[in-house]
């Protein structure tokens, strides 16, 4: 699969003066605070299918805590910020959720992103996990060398052999440079994603299995949302259309900000995941959206 910053000229000029604007303060990443319920009046749905067929250790898995974690992925050591509740997690398994930071970004930065909705997937004896980028270029994340896609690979091998997790609920959320990361991370692992969601990403991709496409929520921040011209509403726009043409469920949200990451809608994107698990044939949401999804969504 071309990279992103093969799919979209001018990204790497972008991000290169976009610097630490997945931090800036106006994206309410300062801030864990999320207002509301992510509590979803949807009805239930289709029952999903069968669990995806999940990749095995390909070295030793590390001991999966709270904080920094080393995986070993095909020789290199690679850091990942983990997030769990060692008493849930010993208790059942739940979600694992990956966060991609954008350029200048942090592992950190997924405590705002999420929000309160962290502490649900951590209640639910899930696992967060943010990794540390390796590549020295602007653009943090590597897919056209396939080694942050082995990393997923090794991370939920790692996580479904201990602590164990749900292997439906596999999810992925990432901020600029990030969301441009996780939207090709839905089609290049879309045998084991079940849903996602983009903060100002984009693109489009060949599915990894074309029998499953990952629904997903779509956040862009309007016409205002670009970085040296390069512009996110577009390309937010092409991913929704890319994945409703393969078959796939979309929610795309306009907050109207720009380039950043909205406030408050943390707990809605982790129960529009958890109402959408792996193998699902059709969306609860497919005849409205539930009220605890901000009222500029659209669903497709």
């Amino acid at each position: 699969m071309l990279g992103l910053h093969t799919r979209h000229p001018g990204l790497v000029a972008s991000m290169l003066l976009c610097g630490a604007c997945s931090h800036a303060p106006s994206s309410g990443e300062g801030s864990t605070a999320d207002s509301g319920s992510a509590a979803s009046t949807a009805d239930s749905g289709s029952p999903p299918g069968p669990a995806p067929s999940l990749p095995t250790p390909s070295a030793d898995c590390p001991a999966l805590v709270d904080g920094m974690v080393t995986f070993t992925v095909d020789g290199t050591a690679r850091d990942a910020r983990v997030w769990l509740d060692p008493a849930a997690s010993a208790a059942m398994d739940g979600p694992l959720v990956f966060y991609w930071y954008g350029t200048g970004g942090e592992p950190s930065q997924a405590n705002a992103a999420l929000g309160d909705g962290l502490a649900t997937i951590t209640g639910r004896g899930g696992l967060v996990v943010a990794p540390v980028h390796v590549n020295g270029g602007p653009y943090p994340w590597l897919e056209q060398s396939e080694a942050d896609h082995r990393l997923v690979d090794e991370v939920v091998a790692c996580a479904a052999q201990d602590p164990g997790i749900d292997a439906r609920q596999i999810h992925a959320l990432g901020f600029s440079a990030g969301g441009l990361f996780t939207s090709g991370l839905s089609f290049a692992r879309s045998s084991i994603l079940a849903s996602v969601a983009t903060y100002s990403g984009g693109g489009t991709g060949t599915l990894q299995d074309p029998e499953h496409v990952p629904a997903a929520m779509i956040f862009h921040g309007g016409a205002d949302d670009e970085v040296a011209g390069f512009g996110f509403q577009a390309a937010s726009e092409e991913y929704q259309q890319a994945l409703a043409t393969a078959g796939g469920f979309t929610v795309i949200c306009d907050h109207g900000q720009g380039h950043t990451i909205p406030s408050g809608v943390g707990p809605a994107i982790v129960q529009f995941w958890l109402d959408h698990p792996f193998g699902l044939a059709a969306s609860p949401y497919a005849g409205g959206l539930p009220p605890a999804l901000p009222d500029y969504c659209v669903g497709s």
